[in-house]
């Protein structure tokens, strides 16, 4: 049975994802579009969202994660999460833990 083929630019793999995420360049805003979450996220649920989201997008400005003085003077990062039927949260890194 021979492979199946699809397109090669990545946009399958896009279709099949449970989320796009996109950080906009001017604002510095992070958004995440979950496709398949129709219902509100728990509060919980979306703390861990914003704080994940926030510290990867750290990780990568600095190339260090939590807890480092490059981070100490760092902009507050902020994560707009939206859900499959266009409902919105917004929140920032400044209420997460320290690693």
């Amino acid at each position: 049975m021979a492979p199946a083929t699809g397109p090669s630019d990545g946009r399958a793999a896009e279709a099949r994802a449970p989320a796009t995420v996109s950080v906009d360049p001017r604002s510095g805003v992070i958004s995440i579009r979950l496709r398949h979450v129709a219902q509100e996220l728990p509060d919980l649920a979306l703390a861990q969202l914003i704080c994940t989201a926030a510290e990867a997008q750290r990780t990568t400005d600095t190339g260090t994660g939590v807890d480092t003085d490059a981070n100490a003077n760092a902009a507050t990062v902020t994560v707009k999460v939206t859900d499959a039927r266009g409902r919105s949260a917004e929140g920032s890194d400044e209420r997460c833990p320290d690693g």
